[in-house]
């Protein structure tokens, strides 16, 4: 008779305890089952602890869900607040990232403005003069000629290196702020490496609305629960 009692505890189950269980309680209470131990009292122990299980496991699972929505909820309060007081910070930063990216646009096609060269040699008015007239005024003109180049040539370059160096502080500056708005608002722009923002996103966290936000959330994992257990009681028998 002793040998039968498992099969006949099992066969007992939930009805025989009068109690209405749902599967996700049932399999609970059976991944919390204990390990089974030696003894004929061994099935009666373990049927009494999955007896305690199975009463009390509705109400673990309906905390744990009101502790979900709690959780849910609080997240949401959080990002409607992170959201208001960064509301203003976004749209200065992309009013600012709007400036530097048109100054950049007007940066970019700068050129380089020589100093007045001297005036050109003139051959057709030279042939006028003498001879010696003409080579002197030749000698000035050489003469004038590679002054203005000794000067022109390093004034060039030292512009080149600063044209180049504003080129890339202005960039710098763009790409520091985008990379900001990016962090913050992963999708506010179309593309990984653009700055085009998408106006939908835009307007939604300008606007700041529990629902928007919380359909925005929607794809992000819940924290996980600390899992509820029902300590086992050892059963005496009488």
């Amino acid at each position: 008779m002793l040998a039968m009692l498992p099969l006949l505890l099992s066969l007992a189950g939930c009805a025989g305890l009068g109690l209405s269980v749902s599967p996700e309680g049932r399999q609970r209470c059976e991944r919390q089952a204990p390990a089974g131990g030696g003894g004929l009292a061994a099935p009666l122990q373990g049927w009494q602890a999955k007896r305690r299980c199975l009463a009390g496991i509705e109400a673990v699972l309906k905390g744990e869900r009101a502790e979900q929505v709690r959780q849910r909820q609080q997240r949401l309060d959080q990002a409607v607040r992170r959201c208001q007081a960064d509301r203003q910070r976004l749209l200065s930063d992309l009013a600012q990232l709007r400036q530097e990216e048109l100054e950049l646009s007007l940066l970019r096609p700068e050129l380089y403005v020589p100093a007045k060269a001297p005036p050109t040699y003139d051959e057709a008015m030279e042939s006028r003069y003498t001879q010696t007239d003409r080579d002197l005024d030749r000698q000035r003109y050489d003469k004038a000629l590679a002054a203005w180049t000794d000067r022109e040539v390093p004034r060039r370059l030292a512009w080149e290196a600063e044209h180049g160096a504003r080129l890339a502080q202005a960039q710098a500056r763009l790409d520091r702020l985008a990379a900001s708005l990016r962090g913050r608002h992963p999708d506010l722009f179309t593309t990984a490496t653009g700055i085009e923002v998408r106006e939908p996103v835009l307007e939604r966290l300008k606007r700041c609305q529990r629902q928007e936000l919380n359909s925005a959330q929607s794809g992000l994992p819940a924290r996980p629960l600390p899992p509820a257990i029902l300590r086992w009681q050892p059963f005496h028998a009488p």
